[in-house]
């Protein structure tokens, strides 16, 4: 096994590893504790006597649901790559930038990612310590979606959840990379969301669907 470093690392500065990178119930970590890093059974319950216990149901559900995700979020990526690909070539013929099918279909897969990621943090909370940056990762993930839907009251309070939580996991002063794209982004929601706007913006309808084509 090998550690990449990231940032400089003082001398004599302690480096901790996360035993346990994925969900699973209170027994199974117990077994990974002491069958592969050698701790004993006793100490093994005792390090694992206050965290999560879930269900192998609520393991295999959570399991589900990122798997979901990450194929949702991956035919968005797709999406959006069609719909820059569609601008650029406006541009290229010198048209208007409009909307298209396109731009409708990344608004729809985005509210679909959005809804997956947002029923799954309740499993999450049942799978992962209550500050564990996995949670932290979703209320990130649903504030971004939520910026780009203009969601403003969604964006904000997910962002200020998921800074609230890396505080606590990485300390206030933490500069890791997701406090600071966590604050980057709230910073700039702060900037263009207009405070007396937010009804307006939470309730935005989706782009209207592209003119069709006369049949000639």
């Amino acid at each position: 096994a090998s550690l990449v470093c990231i940032r400089e690392i003082k001398p004599g500065e302690e480096i901790l590893i996360d035993y346990i990178s994925h969900a699973m119930t209170r027994r199974e970590r117990v077994k990974v504790l002491r069958e592969e890093f050698h701790i004993n059974e006793t100490e093994a319950l005792h390090a694992e006597r206050e965290g999560p216990d879930p269900s192998p149901s609520d393991v295999e559900k959570l399991m589900e649901a990122q798997e979901k995700i990450a194929t949702t979020l991956e035919s968005m990526n797709d999406a959006v790559a069609r719909a820059e690909q569609y601008r650029a070539q406006l541009e290229r013929q010198g048209l208007p930038p409009r909307i298209s099918g396109h731009d409708r279909d990344v608004w729809e897969i985005a509210n679909e990612a959005w809804r997956y990621i947002n029923s799954s943090v309740s499993l999450y909370q049942l799978c992962y310590h209550s500050f564990h940056p996995v949670i932290s990762y979703q209320h990130l993930m649903l504030g971004k979606l939520s910026f780009h839907l203009g969601r403003s009251k969604a964006c904000m309070e997910n962002l200020e959840t998921a800074l609230h939580g890396l505080a606590v996991a990485f300390g206030t002063h933490s500069r890791h990379f997701l406090v600071e794209a966590a604050e980057n982004l709230l910073a700039r929601a702060r900037r263009e969301f207009p405070l007396d706007d937010v009804t307006i913006l939470d309730d935005m309808p989706p782009p209207p669907p592209p003119p069709q084509k006369k049949p000639v």
